[in-house]
């Protein structure tokens, strides 16, 4: 009787704080990720070469549509490639630390940065380690080299990364999809956008590849103390299951685009359960209650931000807490080990925890209508997963809000999604989009094909019952046949005859519910 009490206080106390820090964690490490060096390797994932892309570059993802996603959590490879000398300097500035020597020790070039060790820490953070171990269930031999530097320094890395790694052809890519998905206007300025977003907070980092904790230098102590206990769990999960480094590893992650996503939602999603669960400790609160007042998000630039961005960046952070807490509360962290070694295999999946070893996703190929394209010359530019997010996010964040359909109706139409694929590509230049999902049953498909429609017709203005839609140069179609529907816009002229004449040849199978 005490347990369940004390499980349903849980439940109230993570409700609430998880709000308060998500947005934080998940601005912060996606800026540090979104354009580390290998995160370029992404961009290049979204191509030919890789047969199943999602939004992390995961083939079939939670947020399939950014161009650039973390491929190498914390992968920061600025540091030297020997290990630097390990040194009793006390970080502890946020406390009684000497923060002039501190400073000194940030302002060096990376390759005569010093680190210091999990040892040399302030009382309070060794505390915070020790608490993350004693809550997560392990602990490790492994050494872990710890720097602090300023924002400034953080910042500084993170744009210039952006400036080298990310071409003009990426970004014409990330605008030329996305705009066609509703969710960005066609002229939007891509580049000014993330190196805005540069100047919001940022955290803390940790690389698994390299296992450095990077902290910020000017944080108060409350601050310091809750991304230590955050980025500690990282070092325990790499320190413990080795395994999981494989979700950030470019090569890797090219071929099993899917399964990193996916692992990675489910690390992050501990992390902050683990983050959340030792806040709650009486001594542990004291100890990071914030020393001043925290700043409003309201105002943030990340606040203005496109709702499609905000709800990507955010995605790890909330649907990958809420499936890993769900089973913290079945079978305690022991289930969420578990969880890091076979993470769901789908976004459905993990957006319906109950669904997980359940419902497996189907492989959509859709190689027949891209020979098709490939036929009329047109260029194809990249291959991805149609999950169930993206679709509910189509339905629902386009940047005209008129678009918009009501999340229940978008809930509902999506429900029961089996599998789907994706193409970006371009014919003459001109940019297309043709995707295939296929559902449980029929009447899913139909659901979804309706919703669709009212979709279109709020984006397009009413169609015509024989050609689809004709806005702005393009022509869009929706189609269905058996328990497949296919959505498509592409340039006007494009003859799109022989892409219905395959549809049309699709049977109906027997083995698909009514």
């Amino acid at each position: 009787m005490e347990s369940q009490k004390s499980k349903k206080t849980l439940i109230v106390i993570v409700g609430i704080v998880i709000l308060a820090h998500i947005v934080f964690w998940g601005l912060a490490a996606w800026l540090y990720f979104k354009f580390v060096p290998s995160i370029r390797e992404r961009a290049s994932t979204r191509s030919e070469t890789t047969a199943a892309e999602l939004r992390e570059d995961a083939g079939r993802t939670v947020s399939t549509f950014p161009t650039a996603e973390p491929e190498s959590a914390g992968d920061f490879r600025g540091q030297p490639a020997s290990s630097p000398t390990e040194t009793a300097l006390s970080p502890a500035s946020t406390e009684t630390a000497d923060s002039g020597d501190q400073a000194d020790a940030v302002d060096e070039p990376l390759e005569s940065r010093v680190y210091i060790t999990a040892g040399d820490l302030s009382e309070n953070q060794k505390k915070v380690i020790a608490y993350v171990e004693k809550v997560r269930g392990l602990t490790t031999d492994e050494p872990l080299r710890i720097v602090f530097m300023t924002r400034d320094e953080l910042q500084a890395e993170i744009v210039e990364s952006f400036k080298s790694q990310l071409s003009d052809e990426d970004i014409a890519d990330e605008r030329g999809m996305l705009s066609l998905f509703g969710f960005i206007p066609e002229d939007f300025d891509i580049k000014d956008f993330y190196t805005r977003l540069y100047t919001e907070q940022i955290a803390g980092y940790y690389n698994n590849q390299e296992n450095i904790m990077m902290l910020p230098q000017e944080a108060d102590e409350s601050e310091i103390l809750r991304t230590l206990s955050h980025e500690y769990t990282h070092f325990l999960q790499f320190s413990n299951f080795p395994e999981l480094k494989k979700y950030y590893d470019g090569d890797y992650c090219r071929a099993n685009n899917e399964s990193c996503l996916l692992g990675r939602a489910v690390i992050e999603g501990d992390a902050v359960l683990t983050e959340t669960i030792v806040g709650q400790d009486r001594d542990m609160m004291r100890l990071m209650r914030p020393g001043r007042e925290e700043k409003s998000q309201e105002d943030s630039f990340f606040s203005q931000a496109p709702l499609f961005y905000q709800e990507s960046i955010l995605m790890d952070y909330s649907y990958g807490f809420t499936f890993v807490y769900n089973y913290f509360m079945r079978d305690g962290f022991d289930g969420v080990n578990k969880l890091l070694l076979d993470p769901p295999a789908s976004a459905e999946q993990l957006i319906h925890p109950e669904k997980y070893g359940i419902d497996e996703p189907i492989s959509v190929s859709i190689d027949i209508f891209d020979e098709v394209f490939e036929a009329d010359g047109c260029e194809l530019v990249q291959l991805n997963v149609m999950n169930e997010l993206d679709l509910r996010w189509m339905m629902t964040l386009g940047i005209e809000k008129r678009w918009r359909l009501d999340a229940k109706t978008a809930l509902r139409a999506t429900e029961g999604w089996g599998g789907g694929a994706f193409r970006f590509g371009r014919c003459s230049g001109e940019g297309f989009l043709f995707s295939e999902t296929q559902w449980d049953s029929r009447r899913n498909a139909n659901e979804f094909f309706d919703a669709m429609e009212d979709y279109l017709n709020a984006r397009f203005g009413k169609s015509d019952a024989a050609s689809g839609w004709v806005s702005a140069g393009r022509r869009v179609r929706l189609e269905s046949s058996d328990n497949s529907v296919f959505f498509m816009i592409v340039p006007e002229d494009f003859d799109l005859d022989e892409i219905e004449t395959l549809i049309g040849e699709i049977g109906y199978s027997e083995d698909v519910a009514l």
